[in-house]
Parts: C-alpha cells; sequence; structure tokens
C-alpha cells in the first residue's frame, strides 16, 4: 500500500481476526497472532479477506485471491501487479478525507489547517 505499518492493523476471514494483539487492549472479537499464521492457513478454500489499516481512518480493503504463485525465496512482501490511483497520503481522513483530497479540498488532509 505505501504505508509504513505505524497505525494497528488486521485481517478478517469470516470470523477470524489475526493481527499483533495488545494484552492491554484485548479486542472483540478476539485477535489472534498473525505471526503464527500463513496466508494459505488463515484463507483455506476461502477467495478473499478484509485488511483493516488504521482504526482511526477505519481504511478497510477487500483483498481477493487471484491466482496462487509458485513460493519465490527472493520476494519477502506482497506485489501489488496493477491498480489506479497512488496509496492515499498517511492520515488523510480516511476514504471521505481521500475523496476531499482528489477534490483538492486539502482541509482534512491538513486536519483543519
Amino acid at each position: 500500500m505505501g504505508w509504513e505499518g505505524g497505525h494497528a492493523h488486521e485481517f478478517v476471514f469470516r470470523n477470524t481476526n489475526y493481527g499483533e494483539p495488545d494484552p492491554d487492549y484485548p479486542s472483540d472479537p478476539p485477535m489472534l497472532d498473525e505471526a503464527r499464521v500463513t496466508l494459505v492457513k488463515a484463507l483455506g478454500a476461502l477467495k478473499s479477506f478484509t485488511y483493516i489499516y488504521d482504526y482511526g481512518d477505519n481504511w478497510q480493503h477487500r483483498i481477493k485471491v487471484e491466482k496462487a504463485l509458485p513460493a519465490n525465496a527472493q520476494l519477502r512482501s506482497p506485489l501489488c501487479l496493477d491498480g489506479r490511483n497512488a496509496c492515499p497520503p498517511k492520515d488523510v481522513g480516511g476514504a471521505p478525507g481521500y475523496i476531499d483530497f482528489l477534490d483538492g479540498n486539502h482541509r482534512s488532509f491538513a486536519r483543519g489547517t
């Protein structure tokens, strides 16, 4: 996505949530440790899942798996092969703020300045 991972996130596969559990902030439903599961295992027979990033801005992405390729030891992170527009700027204000940003209204991006 182009973001640097500075905000909380989670992956949702039906009714199972994976992320970085914080014992000081229990979640409902419970969040399982993402480091303890592979994508293949979490996905199972599903063809899609949800990625939520930055709970304040509430970016929700529906990820659809179209094709599984053989493992590549040199590839260490996901790769986006196609898409429109670049990743939204950090802390732009979620989807409504991004629409304002694209329309040239930079107020929500600048947080009211």
